[in-house]
C-alpha cells in the first residue's frame, strides 16, 4: 500500500467510523506520552515539542474544523499540558499548505507556534 493509499484510509476513516478514528489517536497521544515521560523525567530538556500534522493542502484542510475541534482538541490540550508539565516550554504544529481555518484552532488548544511549510 502506498502512502497516498493509507492516507486516504485514514481520513475517509473519521466519517467511516469516527468511534475508532478517534480512539486511534488518542492512542497514539497515550503513546508518545509514555514514550517521552520518562526521558523528560529524568532530566532531559527540550526547547519545544514539534507536532507534525500534515493535514492540509493548498486549498485548506484535509478534514473540517469541526473533526479539529471534537476529536483532536482534546488530545492536543492534554499532551501540551503533559510536555509542559515537565519543563518543555513550547509546543508547535507544523502543517503543509494552507491552515488558515485550523491555525485559530490550533492556538486556543495551547500551541505557541504554528508553522506552515508551504503554501504554494
Amino acid at each position: 500500500m502506498t502512502f497516498e493509499e493509507y492516507a486516504g484510509r485514514y481520513y475517509v476513516l473519521m466519517h467511516d467510523d469516527p468511534d475508532l478514528f478517534a480512539e486511534m489517536v488518542e492512542y497514539h497521544a497515550d503513546y508518545f506520552m509514555a514514550l517521552y515521560g520518562p526521558i523528560l523525567e529524568r532530566g532531559m530538556r527540550f526547547e519545544f515539542v514539534y507536532f507534525f500534522e500534515d493535514c492540509c493542502f493548498n486549498t485548506g484542510p484535509l478534514f473540517s474544523p469541526g473533526i479539529s475541534t471534537s476529536v483532536f482538541d482534546r488530545l492536543y490540550r492534554k499532551m501540551i499540558r503533559f510536555y509542559k508539565e515537565r519543563g518543555v516550554p513550547l509546543a508547535l504544529v507544523d502543517s503543509d499548505g494552507n491552515v488558515e481555518k485550523l491555525a485559530p484552532l490550533w492556538l486556543d488548544s495551547g500551541f505557541d507556534i504554528v508553522f506552515p511549510l508551504e503554501i504554494g
